[in-house]
């Protein structure tokens, strides 16, 4: 639809009119930088920089300043409605006015949008020119001359000759003047109803504005309250499968302590078994050695004495050889030889005795050994489960410490949840009561709209002037409403902000704790090693005490 303004406040002027009379009309595209309802202003900003090959975003900032810009010039009806509707299109609200008029007053600038091919567009600004002094004689009034300017007789002659034709000519203008009166008039009704459906579309226009503005904020609250509890959600997880993590963690600890401790006492009982079981066999092959030679000795001695009996009898018989005389000697010496039998049977019976004390004494000492080595490791035993005592008193202190942090830090956490959880719901207040204030204003901006629809055919003017009012609180309302949207945003994301750093400091506080407990552990089990590592050095000692006994009674064997 072409926006031809209708000039209605001047008097028609003739040279103007004989003058276009033979030429076609153009017209001027300005734009005043108002988007239409339902547009977004940066894909309009963006197809305006398309459609007229702007490069520079500051022309463009320009062009929706709300200043009056002339687009293009001297466009032919075709073009311009073109032009129109491309614009329309993009999302724009342009005008057309005929190129004959001026968009400003004399002596103001013109704002124009200047292209060339050797360039990137440009706003340039001009000044109006002054009117000249035949535009200044066209717009008097009809029929009045101005008397300071010199005339000769014959003009003044053929003014009077001409005057019964300018008589009629006068009644001819004004049948035309009335005619184009009406015309005015029937313009203005038209302009005025034209004006009437742009306000009720404005009206509508806002109501929907505001009715998204309403529902861009729920949607955004609803984004937020769902972000908010899947923060929550997210975070109770998180601490879930920390205590989760911590509890399995701890269980295999003590399942992996358990089972290293178990082990490690089957290891030392089979160790002392083994070394047991060692220094009996040992000792029973010390034994069996000892009876082997004792019955080896036995043997020696018995061999001996055979050897002596035979001997004995040889002597014997060689002293019954020697005759008579030697039977006394012979007697003496048989009965030497018996007390030396005697002596010597003696003396592998006692070393016989002192063998198998000797074996004994060695059985008993080995029971002694044994009986030390068990009430060492019955020590070692009590000192072990002192210490782990010690440290799952320790551990469990720790532990009990990193609860009540934890609790604590809960606690934080809840009452800054149950906090926030108020601060929302007094902007949902305060929220609810922009909206129902709008409401309410809404609702009075339909009742002065049916005032003014009733009142309309007798005071246009007032009806113009309530609704410029009535446009402008709207627009105040939904700049407050926005404004008010914004600083709830930047609130909820203070608050957001707020509870992530909290959440984050939470984690942070965990994390510590978690390190502590670790550095703990650690520390723990390296004095349990270092106990072990004592007691391995103390059970070689004693093995190597063991040791020495056996080669001190080897060595006295």
């Amino acid at each position: 639809m072409l926006a031809v303004p209708v000039n209605s406040g001047q008097k028609p002027n003739k040279h103007k009119m004989g003058g276009n009379r033979g030429r076609m009309k153009t017209f001027d595209l300005t734009f005043k930088g108002t988007v239409l309802p339902e547009h977004d202003p940066r894909q309009v900003k963006a197809r305006f920089a398309q459609l007229f090959c702007i490069e520079d975003l500051s022309v463009v900032e320009e062009l929706f300043s709300g200043e009056t810009i002339v687009l293009r010039s001297d466009l032919d009806r075709k073009s311009a409605a073109e032009y129109f509707r491309k614009i329309t299109q993009l999302g724009g609200e342009a005008a057309l006015v005929e190129s004959t008029d001026q968009h400003t007053a004399p002596g103001q600038l013109t704002v124009k949008l200047e292209q060339d091919t050797s360039s990137t567009p440009r706003i340039i600004r001009e000044k109006t020119p002054a009117y000249g002094m035949d535009r200044e004689i066209l717009i008097r009034r009809k029929g009045e001359i101005d008397q300071s300017w010199p005339v000769s007789s014959s003009r003044i002659d053929r003014q009077r000759q001409q005057a019964i034709a300018k008589k009629e000519q006068q009644k001819a203008e004004e049948l035309a003047k009335q005619q184009r009166q009406r015309e005015q008039e029937q313009e203005a009704t038209r302009r005025a109803a034209q004006e009437h459906a742009t306000r009720v579309k404005a009206q509508d226009a806002a109501r929907v504005q505001a009715a998204e503005v309403r529902r861009s904020e729920q949607l955004e609250q609803d984004r937020l309250t769902a972000a908010h509890a899947a923060q929550q959600q997210a975070l109770a997880d998180a601490e879930r499968r920390t205590a989760q993590e911590k509890a399995q963690r701890e269980a295999h600890e003590k399942a992996q302590e358990k089972a290293r401790e178990k082990a490690q006492r089957e290891a030392r009982i089979r160790q002392a078994i083994e070394s047991t079981e060692q220094e009996l066999a040992g000792l029973q092959t010390l034994a069996q050695q000892v009876e082997k030679k004792a019955q080896e000795e036995a043997a020696r001695f018995g061999q001996l004495k055979k050897e002596l009996r035979l001997k004995t009898e040889e002597e014997v018989a060689s002293f019954k050889k020697m005759g008579i005389t030697a039977s006394g000697k012979a007697q003496g010496e048989i009965t030497g030889l018996k007390k030396l039998e005697l002596q010597t049977s003696r003396n592998a019976d006692a070393e016989v005795a002192k063998l198998k004390e000797l074996g004994q004494q060695r059985h008993s000492q080995a029971d002694h050994e044994i009986a030390q080595l068990e009430k060492l490791q019955q020590k070692h035993r009590i000192r072990v489960k002192e210490q782990i005592t010690r440290l799952e008193k320790s551990r469990q202190e720790t532990q009990r410490k990193a609860d009540e942090d934890i609790r604590r830090l809960e606690q934080i956490l809840h009452d800054t949840r149950r906090q926030a959880e108020i601060d929302i719901t007094e902007l949902h207040e305060q929220e609810n009561a922009a909206s129902a204030r709008a409401e309410h204003e809404m609702a009075q901006l339909a009742e002065q709209r049916t005032a003014t629809l009733r009142a309309e055919k007798q005071d246009i003017h007032t009806l113009q002037e309530r609704h410029k009012a009535t446009n402008q609180k709207a627009g105040e309302d939904i700049a407050e409403l926005k404004q008010l949207q914004l600083e709830v945003s930047h609130k909820n994301a203070a608050e957001l902000d707020r509870l992530q750093g909290m959440e984050l400091n939470v984690i942070q506080q965990c994390e510590i704790t978690k390190t502590q407990l670790q550095q703990a552990d650690a520390k723990a089990r390296q004095q349990a090693e270092a106990e072990l590592k004592r007691l391995q050095a103390l059970e070689q000692d004693v093995k190597r005490r063991e040791t020495n006994a056996l080669t001190q009674i080897r060595n006295g064997k």
